[in-house]
Parts: C-alpha cells; sequence; structure tokens
C-alpha cells in the first residue's frame, strides 16, 4: 500500500472517531446518566437509608399524620424544604398505617398527647422532636442547626 493511500485512510479513521464523539457526546446529554434523588417517601425509612443520607449532610424529617390531618401543616414544610434547597428528607408517615413507627414516638419521654397532630422527628447532627402546630420559621432555623456541615441557604441564620 502507497504511503499517500495510507495517509488518506488514517484521515478518514480520525474524521470517523471526531464525528463518532461528537454523536455520542449529544447522546449523553439526551439521555440521563443516573436517576434523579429522591427526596420525599411516603413511608419510613430504614435505620441504614437514612444513615446514608444523614453522611451526605441532609436532615431528616418524619412528618407523622392522619389521613384527615395536616395538610396545612405539610405545606410548611415543603416551604422550608424548598428553602433549605432541598437538602433534607421527609418521610411521610401515616400513624394508622405505620403503627409500629408510632409507637416509637407515642413512647418517648417528651411525647404530649394533649398537643396532637403532626409529630414531627428531626434528625441531623442531633434528634429534635415537635409536636401540634408548626411555625415555619421556627422550623427552618431548627432544621438549619441539625446540619452536620452548614449550608449556604442557611448562612443567614
Amino acid at each position: 500500500m502507497r504511503k499517500e493511500t495510507r495517509n488518506k485512510i488514517f484521515a478518514v479513521f480520525i474524521l470517523l472517531a471526531f464525528i463518532g464523539s461528537t454523536i455520542a457526546y449529544a447522546i449523553s446529554f439526551i439521555f440521563p446518566k443516573e436517576k434523579s434523588l429522591q427526596l420525599i417517601y411516603d413511608k419510613p425509612l430504614s435505620e441504614s437509608e437514612e444513615a446514608t443520607y444523614l453522611r451526605s449532610n441532609f436532615v431528616i424529617l418524619r412528618f407523622y399524620y392522619s389521613e384527615n390531618c395536616c395538610l396545612e401543616d405539610f405545606k410548611k414544610i415543603e416551604n422550608v424544604f424548598e428553602n433549605v434547597g432541598r437538602k433534607m428528607i421527609i418521610e411521610k408517615i401515616e400513624i394508622n398505617k405505620y403503627l409500629n413507627e408510632t409507637k416509637m414516638i407515642t413512647d418517648r419521654n417528651d411525647f404530649n398527647e394533649s398537643l396532637g397532630l403532626p409529630y414531627i422527628l428531626l434528625r441531623g447532627k442531633t434528634e429534635k422532636f415537635i409536636q401540634g402546630k408548626i411555625n415555619e420559621n421556627e422550623l427552618f432555623e431548627l432544621i438549619c442547626s441539625l446540619y452536620f456541615e452548614d449550608i449556604d441557604e442557611c448562612s443567614f441564620y
């Protein structure tokens, strides 16, 4: 094979490689590489699942409610969720559906039945328990205090 023919074949090969890499790069934007992270659950997570999120500097919020209760309170939690940049995990736990998890809350020393629903258990660098009506600003400040490492969204707190 002549040197000139070999150079042409090599040039075509390089050209095809560039075209192929361009197509592959374009396809990588069309198909996401990994599924998005789920942040709101309709069930309690296991200790190990929670630990994974805690190691990644998330705060865990367990929201205990009944079927006909607490929609307004959950909207406040959603607002706080957005205000902290979605850097928290929410577990929505219906008390009549998850009896074991509910019993763990009602057996706590700081549980006061007269305060009623919702019950909120926060986990981060420490654990906090809230009952009854929620103040959105207080909840935000409390959540900000639970991050292992400060987050930008809480910097003015």
